[in-house]
Formats: C-alpha cells, structure tokens, sequence
C-alpha cells in the first residue's frame, strides 16, 4: 500500500526527493486556477478542516480512518486539477500540490505530517488504478447513490426486514443498514425502549441514525430531536439530512420547540423547558457519554430533560417542572419570600405596626401558595398518569450514539442498559 520512503516524504513537503520549490508551484497554481472548478484556497481551507491537529491534541499517530480518506480524495483531486502541467506523475503533481498548500497557504509542518497517510494511500490507489484523478465536489455526496435514495422513496417500510432497509436504505454501506435493522429489532419489542451504539470512529454513526430517522419518518413517526455537542456537530447533521431525503431544523433558542425533526445542543436540551410541551416519537443522542459528565459523573441537566421528553417514570417530576415554569417558581418565590418575612417579624427591635402589616402579608401569601402547591400536587399527578399511560409501545424511542466500548463503558452503555437500553459495538472494519 505504501509507497517509497523518498518519493512520500517528498510529495508531503519533506526534505526528501527535491520537490518543487515555491515559485515553480505559485507559478503552476496561477496558471491553472482558472480550469479548476474548485479555488485552491477552498481546497487548503478544506483539508486543513481535515487534517489540522486540534489544540491539545497529537495529529501525528492518529489511526488511519476511512471516512476521513474518504472526505480528503475530493479536495486532492481538486488541487491536482490546478497542477496538471507539473508532470504525467502523480508523484510530481502531489509534490507540487504540496508545496503550493505549504508555501502559498501556510499549512503548517503538524498539518501536513497529519495528512502524509492518506496523500500517500491516495497515490498509491491511483497508480494501482482503484482511484481516479478526475476531479469531484467534495461537498456533495455520490450522485449514483443520492440517485438511488430518490428512487427508492415510495417503497414501503417493513420493520427489521434486511431486504427491505436494504430496499429502503441504498445511501447508506452494508454495516449501517445492518445497524438500523438492529435497533428496529429492539425499539419492536414493547419495552424496547432504546438502543445504543458505541461503533468506533470511521462507522458512519451518523448516517446510521439518519436511515433509522428516515425510516421512522416513512411510517408516519416524524416528530423527533436530535442532541449534539455543539453546533458545528450539529450543522453536519443539518448539511448531511438531505440526502436521505430529510429536514432536521436547529431550534432557535430555549424558547423553541421546533416541529418535524429538530436538533440542537446539550446547553439548550439541558434549559430549554418548551420541548416538554411537544410529544416525540424518536430522540437521538450524539456523543450519549456526555449525559454523565456532570461533576464526579452525576447527572446532567441534559439526562434530566431527556427522561421527561422520553416519557422515563424517572423524568415525571422535571416533565412536570418543564411543562408548569410559572407554577413552579412563582411557588419557590413566595416561600423564599415568607421565609423572609418570618425573618423580618422574629427581630425584637421590628416596630409593632410593621409586625402587624407582615403577618397580615404573610397570611396573604399563605393562601396563594396552599392553593398553588394543591395545583402542583395535582399538575405531578396528571404527569404521572399520562406518563405511565404511555409506556410500552406508546413510548417514544431513542438511540444513542457514542464513543467506542473502552470510553463509554463506565457512563453510556451502563447507564442505557439499566434504562432499557440494548448496546450493540461495531469497528470500522467489522
């Protein structure tokens, strides 16, 4: 697979192999910047997105990931279209490919070191004919397989049925179609309220979760939320939807419900009372292992809104919390506030006309919060009741999807497991 020591070196920047020097590749990628459908400067901007090492982290001896090549062939095919006069070899095209990034738009010395396995994988596919040099968009998906999923859209949805996720699914690779028909099989069962999948990092998680949303959706369950880390994570999901023909919506702010398929953060799943108000079909959970990492692994604020729009017994109280705000704090002031008065009344030195004018507060303040704690009282079982009501196979479903087995171990998968959950693990190569 890999190629010389000298010739490799050289095409990524190194000493090694004489590449061509900053003119000669200034002066190659101005010549032909106007036949190349994609700016050089948006081919640097992308593989540095790639192959950057991010702050604190190593990029040098980072597993060689597949999804990650994937992504990279598009923006090598763009940059060599700028340098086909450099030389018939690929070699001498990557060099000066190379160069042009290094000397032109300063990538850095770790970024190229990070990108060295996958130039070298890519040369090689080329000269053993398993790639191409013609140059593709890397920012859109195989036309055959988006093709595909289109044509695919009337056929009807057989729950856990190989051939027809197969049918149903043609974007998606064998391993996920496989996964989406495990967590059917499990979400079937009346309690099977929830899969999780801790597939290593190449797997496609993404994808996997979005088959399993369109094939919900297909059956009439399109009201659902996905929860990711942040929001360049979630504008992946929002950019990649499409091409299983689906609209995922990032809410606005702790105010929004949204409608269809929504999406947003941790921070605004955790404080965002409004998505109590709205029933769900589905809930996905990217990155699951966050959901424990609250101070010596409690609870997050995030786990908490997640049982009471997933309809847990456990979530029945902050259901009822999210869905009476009002209610709920306007009871927590006006205890705090008659603790006060208490306070106030209790000082000897208190004039007895204002004594007098706090007990009557007081008393006024008693009546309203006896009748809004009977109000909660009854608010807390109505929650109940419609909660229990719709357990089973009423339940919304939810998926989780996280780090592999060695990472989630300790929060996910135990914690999933003990909430209804089934685990399943898949490597990149299995």
């Amino acid at each position: 697979m890999a190629a010389s020591g000298g010739e490799s070196a050289a095409a990524v920047g190194g000493p090694a192999g004489g590449g061509v020097g900053p003119r000669s590749a200034s002066e190659a990628g101005k010549s032909a910047a106007k036949n190349a459908g994609l700016a050089l400067s948006d081919v640097a901007k992308g593989l540095n997105a790639l192959f950057k090492p991010k702050p604190g982290r190593l990029g040098i001896g980072v597993p060689f990931d597949e999804d990650t090549y994937a992504a990279a062939k598009p923006y090598f095919q763009a940059g060599l279209a700028h340098f086909r006069q450099a030389g018939t070899d690929i070699a001498d095209m990557m060099r000066a490919l190379i160069a042009a990034l290094r000397d032109q738009f300063g990538m850095d010395r770790e970024t190229i070191a990070a990108m060295k396995p996958y130039v070298v994988r890519y040369m090689t596919d080329v000269k053993e004919g398993r790639e191409g040099i013609e140059e593709t968009n890397p920012q859109e998906p195989p036309k055959d397989k988006l093709q595909q999923q289109q044509a695919a859209e009337s056929i009807k949805v057989v729950v856990g049925d190989k051939a027809n996720i197969d049918a149903t699914l043609p974007f998606l690779t064998a391993g996920q179609r496989e996964d989406v028909q495990f967590a059917e099989k499990r979400w079937s069962s009346p309690d099977g309220y929830g899969v999780l999948f801790t597939n290593g990092t190449g797997t496609g998680k993404t994808f996997l979760s979005l088959g399993a949303i369109k094939r919900l959706t297909k059956q009439g369950k399109g009201n659902g939320i996905v929860v990711v880390p942040n929001e360049a994570v979630m504008n992946e999901w929002v950019k990649s939807a499409p091409a299983l023909g689906l609209q995922i919506t990032p809410l606005a702010d702790t105010k929004d419900a949204g409608s269809g398929i929504a999406i947003t953060t941790y921070a605004n799943f955790g404080q965002n009372d409004d998505i109590a108000k709205r029933d769900y079909d589905f809930v996905t959970i990217d990155e699951a292992h966050l959901l424990m990492l609250g101070k010596e692994a409690a609870s997050t604020e995030a786990l908490g809104a997640l049982r009471a729009v997933s309809l847990h017994p456990d979530g029945v109280l902050r259901r009822a919390e999210m869905q009476n705000r009002e209610l709920v704090d306007r009871i927590a002031s006006n205890q705090q506030r008659i603790r006060e008065l208490l306070k106030s009344i209790a000082n000897p030195d208190t004039m007895d006309q204002i004594v007098f004018a706090t007990r009557k507060e007081i008393e006024a303040l008693d009546k309203t919060l006896d009748a809004d704690l009977q109000t909660w009282r009854d608010v807390q079982d109505r929650v109940k009741a419609d909660v229990l009501s719709r357990q089973g196979e009423k339940r919304p479903r939810v998926m989780f999807l996280s780090a592999t087995p060695a990472r989630a171990s300790s929060t996910s998968s135990r914690r999933s497991r003990a909430a209804g959950t089934t685990h399943r693990t898949r490597t990149a190569h299995s």
